[in-house]
């Protein structure tokens, strides 16, 4: 299991989305399945692609770089970062991802 999970929260639609932080074991056990069932097609193709190429070696990559990979997609469609479940620091949060990551704020509309 991930060493924590964030919530982050898209302030323009209301979405949520859980990110978990760390090695990704689900994607180690069930390969695509982690990116199919979150709706992150780029990387679920990407995976599939590449374990073709690499005769399933690349499975072996995946779960150590799928979770920041995922969580910094969600900062670029535009969600925020709303609390830790596991109240890791902030600062280890966007250590992990290598950006700042975002706060949540409402907008008002």
């Amino acid at each position: 299991m991930a060493f924590d999970r964030l919530v982050m929260a898209n302030p323009y639609n209301g979405k949520t989305r859980y990110a978990p932080i760390g090695f990704s074991w689900t994607t180690f056990f069930f390969g695509i399945w982690p990116a199919i069932f979150r709706g992150s097609w780029k990387f679920a193709l990407l995976m599939f692609l590449t374990a073709i190429a690499t005769l399933g070696l690349s499975c072996l990559v995946w779960p150590f770089i799928y979770n920041r990979l995922y969580l910094n997609d969600l900062i670029k469609d535009g969600y925020r970062f709303k609390i830790a479940e596991r109240n890791s620091s902030f600062e280890a949060i966007s250590a992990y991802s290598r950006k700042v990551l975002p706060l949540y704020e409402e907008v008002s509309q």
